[in-house]
């Protein structure tokens, strides 16, 4: 075995013997036999798992979830049956809150599971950076509970995507995603169903925004509208040079020097 080897793998005796040094395990597209794997995942110090595409359904998630080892940092459970009551089980998991990577796309989820995934792990989480709930049922209510937890005070999650949930968003569901990113300096990146020009403007200043370094600007004591001004002379700037400039020299970002 290697240190860190990704591949496909039919789990016989001798395999659950050699490979606990696995970091990244892809068993996507496998029927899955849940009693040796859960047996392997028990000991393992997996970073990286997919199970994508293996039929996973709420039954059978359960116990799954149990055995996920601390070491874990991204999970792929794409394309699966899981459901909300298999997000309920996912959420009971001690692992989840090392998480830097999640991907439920399709998997059958609606407004009750973007709720509990809300509730339960993106406003509480300090380690998770990208999202994917993608291509469910979650509709413009559940996007409206993603949104509302993500507010200043979540300051991990990087990429968010929504896009392919069946339904319209209503008025108040994008209303509210808007808000979301008035407040929250971290998110990166959004994927979603509107195709509104000027409202797709919008969410892409804020995320411009964010990537050139708005959390930075947060910290000080300078006039938010100044923000689009700063960022916009720092779009080429490393955050880092930014926050020094903003801290060493503030007389940079006046009104008057910004306009030249």
């Amino acid at each position: 075995s290697t240190n860190h080897v990704q591949m496909k793998v039919e789990f016989t005796h001798q395999s659950f013997q050699e490979e606990h040094a696995m970091v990244s395990l892809d068993l996507s597209q496998q029927i899955l036999d849940l009693s040796r794997i859960t047996e392997f995942l028990r000991h393992s110090q997996l970073v990286t798992l997919n199970l994508s595409r293996t039929s996973l359904t709420p039954r059978d998630a359960n116990l799954l979830f149990q055995s996920l080892p601390y070491s874990l940092e991204h999970l792929i459970l794409a394309n699966n049956q899981l459901g909300d009551q298999g997000i309920a089980d996912l959420l009971s998991a001690k692992f989840l809150f090392r998480l830097k990577t999640l991907d439920l796309s399709n998997n059958g989820i609606t407004s009750e599971g973007a709720l509990l995934l809300s509730h339960h792990l993106i406003s509480k989480s300090n380690s998770l950076k990208r999202l994917d709930i993608s291509n469910n049922f979650i509709g413009a209510e559940g996007i409206k509970s993603v949104a509302m937890s993500l507010t200043s005070t979540s300051k991990s999650l990087m990429q968010l995507h929504l896009q392919g949930n069946h339904g319209e968003l209503s008025p108040s569901s994008k209303e509210c995603l808007l808000n979301m990113l008035g407040e929250n300096s971290h998110l990166r990146e959004l994927s979603h169903n509107v195709q509104e020009p000027e409202y797709e403007a919008q969410i892409e200043y804020y995320l411009n925004m964010n990537r050139y370094g708005r959390f930075l600007l947060k910290s000080y004591d300078l006039n938010m509208a100044l923000w689009p001004g700063i960022l916009a002379k720092a779009a080429s700037l490393q955050p880092s040079l930014l926050h020094a400039l903003v801290n060493g020299r503030p007389d940079i970002f006046t009104p008057s020097n910004l306009d030249q």
